[in-house]
Order: structure tokens, then C-alpha cells, then sequence
């Protein structure tokens, strides 16, 4: 958990400073490796080093703003639920202000989504929007000693214990930190239990909206040098990352590539990198990115849902206030979206995808990057 890192910075700076400066090294990635990707339960790397390791699944982003009431609202309208909020226990001598929305699928995909903000001992020095994302492993000692023989720095020299489990924070890639974690067998639900709602109740509601929201599938970060974020990337999950240009490319604007997630298909389905190929992009997306380049730099700039139904979910939306850019949905190889543009420093996108979308998304890794 973030919380984690936040202790580590405010034990070195002596003061309530920059999570940034904690967290954030010069990326080094050495060398290169090759990989088999064995499809069990989970993401088995076996690697040329003879070593090897698993993580299972990305169960946590965690976002921050200015000021956590001034935003409810508006989470609230777009993930249909109340959050639960952290109590002070749970951070003994420090003061945090964040709040975790509980995500679809009970624990089987991503777990929540966490926003703070920057009062007490907060993230100063990120911009507002995602900046941290958590990966459950089988064994985080064997995980964390095989990143970082690979060239990631981790902010700790060892695992640090929290109240579910044992974490370390890797430097920021290109704008977001991860925390890789091992949580306890019942760690989903003791860290639910843990927390309730403002209001006092540990009823949050339903997070798939009666259905409506089927799960949280991908995020996307806008890089400046995509061959460079490649190397970062395929250090940090092992595997290599599959080409959707084809797809996301805007007239040849943009570059981009997507990662395989931990746990083929449960959950997070992939990790998208983004690269401007001009400074003077003419298509909308490549606008957006563009502008979302210059006014955050590097990091995460959507984070993706699928939808049962995306015509249903977009005009519920809508009626909650939302704009989304197109009355059209966008149509492309796996189904059907649209988006809704900075809610907060994120784009948010909303997908319908046929039956055998994933199974076509992985085999567009026979097409070279």
C-alpha cells in the first residue's frame, strides 16, 4: 500500500515533503532476457537466469488530487458507490486522507481504486491523477530480487510489513511507481474490514452498478521515448509487449504497445505505453495526448472498464452529469467504447468487447513490435 511508501519518505525527509523524491531514481535497465509465458493461474516468468517468480494479478491504482471532499462527488457519480475511508489506525503516526472505491469482480480482478490527497502526509510532488499501482506476487522476496536484478530500484532495501502483508515500491517508470506485494491469505478481506464508509457503515454498495460495470481492464501511459518505456516495462513484467499501433494509431501519429497483464485475463488485461510520432499531432486523440504530455507529463492518462452493455452504460452515465467526447462510440478490433475526458487528472473509457476479444488481443503477439 502507498501508505508504506509515504512512511518510508517521511522517516528520510524528517518533514511531510515530496513522495517523488522518495520514489523516484534514474531507470538503469540492463541487458536483455528471454522469457517462455507458462498460461497457469497467474503469470509465470521462467527466465534465462534461471530464476523464477509469479505475479498474479494488479489489484490496486491509486490516484491523487488537491482535496479529497471537493472530488467525491464526482467518483462517486462515475464508480456508483460510497467509498471506505482510511481510519487513523491504520497509519499510526501519520496523517493520511484517502478513501478506496471497491472495484467489480470481489477480489477476483482489481481490488479498488484509492484516492488521496496531498493535507498531512500526503503525495506532494506528483501530479494530480494516478501515480501508483499495486501487483499481488506468490513470493515477494523471490519477485522483488528479480526485478531489481534486472535493473528496477526498489525505495526499501528490504520488504516492509503493513497490516495485510509485505510490500516494496519500485522507483517511478516513466511516471508511475509499483508496489509489488504479498498479502496474507485473507488479506482482501481483513484490509475490507478494516475501513468503512463515512458514513460509518461497511456497506459500500455495489461496484458492478446492477451489472453495468463488468471490470476494470487496462490503463494506458503516455511516454516520451516508447522504445525506452519498453525496456523499463518488459524489466518490471517479463514478458514482451504485444504492438497495437494498428489500432490505436491515428494516422500514424501515435505508437503504441500493450503488455499482458498478471493473471491472463483476470482482471487488468494489459498495460498500455503511448508515444507521440509528432510534435504537431491533427487527429483528436493525438491532441489529447499531446496535451495530456505537456500539462502532466509521463504517466498513466486513461484507465479502461469493460461494460456489459456500452450504449446502456454511456446514456447512465450521461444522465449522471458525465460527458463523454462523442455521441458515437469509437469501433475497433475487439468491440466498441468512448470515453469521458479528465475527470481529475484521468481519462476514463468505457468498452463493450466481444466474446473473443482477449483471446484475438493475445494473438497479436505473433505481429512484431
Amino acid at each position: 500500500m502507498i501508505i508504506d511508501a509515504l512512511e518510508h519518505h517521511k522517516k528520510r525527509a524528517g518533514t511531510t515533503g515530496s513522495l517523488a523524491y522518495a520514489l523516484k531514481f534514474r531507470v538503469a535497465v540492463r541487458g536483455s532476457f528471454q522469457h517462455r509465458l507458462l498460461m497457469t493461474p497467474g503469470l509465470e516468468l521462467v527466465l534465462n537466469t534461471g530464476g523464477s517468480y509469479m505475479l498474479k494479478q494488479i489489484y490496486v491504482i491509486d490516484l491523487v488530487v488537491d482535496e479529497l471532499e471537493a472530488v467525491k462527488p464526482d467518483f462517486d457519480r462515475l464508480f456508483g458507490t460510497e467509498p471506505l475511508i482510511i481510519e487513523p489506525g491504520m497509519a499510526p503516526g501519520m496523517e493520511i486522507n484517502a478513501m478506496y472505491y471497491q472495484m467489480p469482480g470481489d477480489g477476483a480482478g482489481i481490488h479498488a481504486i484509492g484516492i488521496f490527497d496531498r493535507s498531512g502526509d500526503g503525495p506532494k510532488d506528483v501530479p494530480t491523477g494516478a501515480f501508483l499501482v499495486g501487483i499481488l506476487c506468490d513470493d515477494v522476496d523471490a519477485s522483488v530480487d528479480e526485478i531489481r536484478a534486472r535493473g528496477i530500484n526498489f525505495a526499501y532495501p528490504t520488504q516492509q510489513s503493513y497490516a495485510v502483508g509485505r510490500n516494496n515500491i519500485t522507483e517511478s517508470l516513466n511516471g508511475v511507481s509499483f508496489s509489488i506485494a504479498q498479502h496474507n491469505e485473507d488479506g482482501y478481506r481483513s484490509g475490507q474490514a478494516m475501513m468503512k464508509t463515512k458514513a460509518g457503515s461497511p456497506d459500500f454498495g455495489d461496484p458492478s452498478q446492477g451489472g453495468m460495470l463488468k471490470q476494470l481492464y487496462v490503463f494506458d501511459i503516455i511516454v516520451h521515448d516508447l522504445d525506452d518505456a519498453i525496456k523499463n516495462y518488459k524489466a518490471l513484467f517479463g514478458v514482451d509487449p504485444i504492438d497495437t499501433s494498428s489500432i490505436t494509431g491515428s494516422d500514424g501519429e501515435v505508437r503504441s504497445v500493450h503488455f499482458p497483464a498478471p493473471g491472463d485475463g483476470a482482471g487488468i488485461h494489459s498495460v498500455g505505453l503511448f508515444q507521440l510520432t509528432t510534435d504537431n499531432p491533427k487527429s483528436e486523440s493525438g491532441k489529447k495526448l499531446k496535451k495530456a504530455l505537456d500539462t502532466r507529463g509521463e504517466g498513466i492518462f486513461l484507465i479502461g472498464f469493460l461494460v456489459d452493455d456500452i450504449d446502456k452504460a454511456q446514456d447512465t452515465l450521461e444522465a449522471r452529469g458525465f460527458d463523454f467526447i462523442t455521441k458515437e462510440k469509437t469501433e475497433y478490433r475487439m468491440g466498441r467504447g468512448n470515453t469521458i475526458s479528465n475527470i481529475h487528472g484521468t481519462d476514463y473509457w468505457f468498452a463493450q468487447h466481444h466474446e473473443q476479444a482477449y483471446g484475438d488481443y493475445r494473438k497479436m503477439e505473433a505481429e512484431p513490435v
